[in-house]
């Protein structure tokens, strides 16, 4: 979440941490990222309207946070997956194409973490030889 200010992070975290005292079967941890548990497609538009009063651009955000992450993804690779709504009932499962869509996302994190590595030991022999 490095490109928000502290205050929309918190904001964001407070509204995660709601979340999860109303829908513990949804957002089970009330921190984004830190559960598996795979959501129904465009389940945010619940959001919208349960909790009008929230920005959506708080919403958006934290949804994109929290589906982004490493856990979800993880969750979300394997085809047949359930998805739920927000009261924990079944709406619906990962399909195939969303699985290979989360297979090939982690693959390119783990290319890109291997690469930033790679260039700082790099980085880190030239000035130990300097």
């Amino acid at each position: 979440m490095g490109k928000f200010s502290e205050e929309k992070v918190a904001r964001i975290l407070v509204f995660a941490a709601t979340l999860a005292e109303r829908h513990p079967k949804a957002f089970p941890s009330g921190k984004p990222g830190q559960t598996s548990t795979v959501l129904k497609i465009g389940i945010h538009f619940d959001i919208y309207a349960l909790y009008p009063d929230i920005p959506k651009r708080t919403v958006r955000s934290l949804m994109s946070w929290h589906t982004r992450s490493r856990k979800y993804l993880e969750a979300a690779s394997v085809a047949g997956t359930p998805r739920l709504d927000l009261h924990g009932d079944l709406a619906g499962e990962v399909t195939e194409e969303q699985a290979k869509a989360a297979q090939d996302n982690l693959a390119e994190r783990k290319a890109r973490s291997k690469a930033s590595k790679t260039a700082a030991r790099k980085a880190t022999a030239r000035k130990a030889g300097a």
